[in-house]
């Protein structure tokens, strides 16, 4: 209902499904890419779901989508940063380099709106729950708003 509440006040449409990207990494050997994913899955076995909730939103162009999007950044808390260490380390491990230095934490909720790029964020009147982060997934960027899932399973505990 939020999505669609302000999807309704500034246009553009929802990204579906909302994710936060924890890590970004180049791997162009099929073979260590197998094993990391093997890696990922057995690190992340026994995780239970992640809440996500927004702490304040913002609005801005993006050149990768060539539109403006409005994202939410997520509060840092401790499930989050536990996850986000964990894909980290298993990405160093399988000698790989992160591309983000630190924790991702933003997510996108609307593509191509039509308000201007605000300069600021928007806070909210108080920390919104987004989402639970229920799943992991591995995925290739081919292309804007293009990509293949390698692998996708469900965290411990998930109820899906």
């Amino acid at each position: 209902p939020w999505q669609t509440a302000w999807q309704t006040a500034l246009g553009g449409r929802c990204t579906h499904p909302l994710h936060v990207s924890l890590q970004r990494f180049v791997c162009p050997e099929a073979k260590r890419l197998e094993q990391l994913i093997s890696a990922l899955h057995i690190a992340t076995a026994t995780l239970p779901p992640v809440q996500l909730t927004a702490v304040d939103i913002r609005r801005f162009y993006s050149a990768f989508r060539e539109a403006h999007i409005l994202k939410c950044r997520v509060q840092r808390d401790e499930p989050l940063q536990n996850l986000d260490a964990l894909v980290r380390q298993v990405v160093v491990a399988n000698g790989l380099h992160p591309h983000y230095r630190n924790l991702a934490v933003l997510v996108t909720v609307l593509e191509g709106i039509a308000k201007p790029v605000s300069p600021t964020p928007d806070p909210l009147p108080e920390p919104m729950p987004l989402f639970v982060g229920s799943r992991m997934v591995v995925s290739r960027v081919t292309g804007k708003e293009v990509y293949d899932v390698l692998a996708d399973w469900q965290l411990h505990g998930s109820q899906e």
